[in-house]
């Protein structure tokens, strides 16, 4: 059975900037930054458009000659979900999935546009499954808003030494 298939893909933006003017982005260094959307097709529940990013960002403690440069990368793929994934599933299967194959095609791209120029930008191997599951628990925490008065604000998890109080302030 296949999960999912890819349908089609294009790359909506591409920056490669060898001077890094570009490093904003993963605070800690340098690093790797990933984005998604998802969209479900309005008469088809079994095809999504997966919008996929990513920015990397050269550590500043490497080694001028090994140094990567900074890079933003913008695609759009188009997949087919099998009609046997259950429908609450079929999202996650995309952004994993989808993900997957997105950045193997990324990989491949920038290793051969940047190889024209000189030395290929080769993105290192990831593991799609931790990164995303990583970033859909993140968005659950931040999903978790609680209605108060007119306004919502998060729900965040306070440190076990600080108490809650009124309006997301905390007391110690």
């Amino acid at each position: 059975m296949t999960v999912i298939s890819i349908e089609s893909f294009r790359v909506t933006s591409l920056q490669i900037e060898t001077e890094a003017d570009l490093a904003k982005g993963p605070p800690d260094g340098g690093g790797m930054q990933f984005t998604w959307t998802t969209a479900n097709h309005t008469t088809e529940p079994y095809k999504y458009r997966l919008n996929f990013g990513l920015h990397t960002v050269p550590d500043p403690d490497d080694d001028p000659q090994d140094k990567l440069p900074a890079v933003r990368l913008a695609m759009e793929g188009y997949f087919a979900v099998s009609e046997e994934i259950p429908s609450d599933q079929r999202e996650k299967v995309v952004l994993i999935n989808g993900s997957t194959i997105l950045y193997g095609i990324a990989r491949g791209l920038l290793a051969g546009v940047s190889g024209a120029f000189g030395n290929s930008v080769l993105l290192q191997t990831v593991d799609m499954v931790a990164i995303v599951e990583n970033m859909l628990a993140q968005r659950e925490d931040a999903a978790k808003t609680v209605k108060k008065g007119s306004g919502t604000r998060r729900a965040v998890k306070t440190p076990q030494k600080a108490k809650a109080t009124k309006a997301g302030t905390a007391k110690k």
